[in-house]
Order: structure tokens, then sequence, then C-alpha cells
């Protein structure tokens, strides 16, 4: 699983070099391991968000791009990813299960077992 992340990350990355002149994009990438202790914030709440600072800041007033990706597959429920204020410094992010025990249950239950994530951050 982690190889077809990397795999699919790595394509996402060649496609926008393709696409762009080298000169107007700049790129990192990281990864961490992230879980969820309780459910989902319901309203605009990123006080259970994980803060995420990239190795090294991106030029004031760049228009800054965050991928992020699940790379294991820890426990029977489906995670998704939410980011939150996105700056030249770094992101915010936050584990949500999407569902827990079929389609017709709740949707983001709580708590996750840790996951690795994997993150791209392109900017121009």
């Amino acid at each position: 699983m982690k190889r077809i992340a990397t795999f699919f990350i790595s394509c996402v990355a060649a496609l926008l070099l393709i696409a762009t002149p080298a000169y107007a994009m700049t790129m990192q990438s990281g990864s961490f391991s992230l879980g969820s202790s309780g459910p989902s914030a319901l309203a605009v709440d990123t006080s259970t968000f994980y803060d995420v600072f990239f190795p090294t800041p991106f030029p004031e007033g760049s228009n800054v791009i965050v991928i992020p990706m699940v790379q294991t597959f820890n426990g029977p429920d489906t995670p998704g990813l939410r980011i939150a204020n996105v700056t030249t410094t770094g992101f915010q992010i936050r584990m949500n299960e999407l569902v827990r025990g079929g389609p017709r249950e709740a949707l983001s239950d709580g708590g996750h077992y840790a996951e690795q994530i994997g993150w791209i951050a392109i900017a121009d």
C-alpha cells in the first residue's frame, strides 16, 4: 500500500513538473504518524488539528497547495484527512473516519488507529 501511495504522489508530482516551468514552482514533502482520539469537529474549530511545519518556509506571497495521503492501512475503518490554515510556513491536518461498519452507519465516529501520512506541498 505504501508503494502505491508513493507511486501516486510521484505521478502527481511528475505531472505538475511537466505542466509548470521549473523556475515557477517549489516543492517540498514529508511524512509523519497521525491518529484520531475523538470525533471530528462539527464547526470551524481547529483545536484538534495537528500542526505541520515545512522544512523550509516558502517565499512570502506564494500560493501553497498541500496534497496529503494516508500511506498505511491500520484498522478496519476508512480514514479521511482534513486540512486547514495552509500558509507559507506549514498547515494543520486532522484525521476523520469516513464510515464505520457500513454505508448506512454514522460518519466520523471518533478514534482511529495511527496511520503514516505523506504529503507534498507545491508553491508558485
